[in-house]
């Protein structure tokens, strides 16, 4: 079987929770099946994807600015797609979405490759990825996409004027739970 894993970082370039049981996950597998990973590398200047092979599994890096929400879609499905007309997996196992588009969701559903989704943070539903208000308080999820904008902000520690400056972002806060869910119906299992 032709397993694909995707996830928002990678050792070397990530070395937390998620990347630590992606990687285990995909040893074991290695073992009897075909694997590949698929990561976005955020400190990356070019807009290209790279790849290489470790030992029993290939790696892929996508490579792409975060700009206007349009580009940054299209981007990342156009990367992604490359990888999957190159690698034909039987099935893809999505773990993160931090800083990753929901458009390699409809790149896989468009290649006709069932999916799966580990849900190790909250990030298709949350832009602070805990679903925890600024406040400690748990979000009830219908929040305006100001509120949502406040919220995430604070959780960065910006100052008001930094605030500001990214006030033209506000569009991507507005239904940003609304997109998430319906990412998440678009894939075959959670």
């Amino acid at each position: 079987m032709r397993v694909m894993h995707v996830t928002a970082s990678f050792p070397p370039y990530g070395s937390g929770g998620t990347e630590f049981y992606v990687s285990d996950l995909i040893r074991e597998q290695s073992r009897r099946h075909k694997v590949s990973v698929v990561y976005r590398r955020r400190h990356s200047s070019d807009l290209e994807l790279h790849s290489r092979q470790e030992t029993g599994y290939a790696v892929y890096e996508l490579n792409f600015a975060r700009g206007k929400p349009e580009a940054f879609a299209q981007k990342g499905r156009e990367l992604f797609s490359k990888v999957l007309d190159k690698e034909k997996p039987d099935i893809i196992h999505f773990h993160s979405f931090l800083e990753l588009p929901r458009s390699l969701i409809d790149a896989a559903n468009a290649a006709g490759i069932p999916s799966v989704y580990t849900p190790h943070d909250l990030s298709l539903l949350c832009p602070s990825i805990s679903l925890v208000r600024d406040t400690n308080v748990l979000c009830s999820g219908h929040v305006s996409g100001l509120d949502c904008f406040d919220c995430h902000t604070s959780h960065q520690g910006l100052s008001v004027v930094e605030k500001a400056k990214r006030l033209a972002l506000l569009n991507t806060y507005r239904g940003y739970q609304k997109k998430g869910v319906e990412g998440l119906q678009k894939l075959d299992a959670v």
